[in-house]
């Protein structure tokens, strides 16, 4: 029996907690094979991140839908920041577009109507824009936003 399988079988739960679908969990089992043990700090965070993994459902993301032309898009606001470019600060927001398939992401700058508004994480935001994929199929870049307006705030989609 090699150290990494007795360390294992010394270490109920852990092998099948290594075998997740999460970056961490892959490095933590790249180690285990490459040093033979892991400490008991290392084995009681894979076991905690595992259970998270296992109980968080997968999202199921679709293609963006990128075609010619401008397109409304109507979405959640994931995240905002600024950015200071060479023309003063700009800020962009990653915006989650839910559809009975899946979701897809759109990054791109807050149209002013939204940016005067006082858009914020959680908002559900509607506007119009001209998408290009970006890196992933799920992703895609908007330019150019117009028409931009608030539909929900993150306050009343709590309540």
């Amino acid at each position: 029996m090699s150290r990494q399988e007795a360390f294992l079988a010394s270490h109920p739960g852990l092998s099948e907690a290594l075998q997740a679908d999460h970056r961490i969990l892959r490095d933590m089992a790249a180690r285990l094979a490459q040093y033979g043990s892991l400490s008991d700090r290392q084995v009681a965070f894979a076991l905690k991140l595992a259970a998270e993994v296992s109980s968080k459902p997968a999202e199921r993301r679709v293609p963006a839908p990128v075609a010619a032309g401008r397109q409304t898009v109507e979405g959640t606001v994931v995240s905002l920041k600024s950015y200071d470019g060479q023309f003063g600060v700009t800020l962009k927001m990653l915006v989650r577009v839910d559809t009975p398939d899946g979701s897809w992401l759109a990054w791109g700058t807050v149209p002013s109507g939204l940016d005067q508004a006082g858009v914020a994480r959680g908002d559900v935001v509607r506007f119009d824009a001209k998408l290009a994929l970006g890196d992933e199929p799920h992703f895609a870049r908007f330019s150019r936003p117009t028409h931009g307006s608030v539909v929900r705030r993150a306050t009343e989609v709590a309540a």
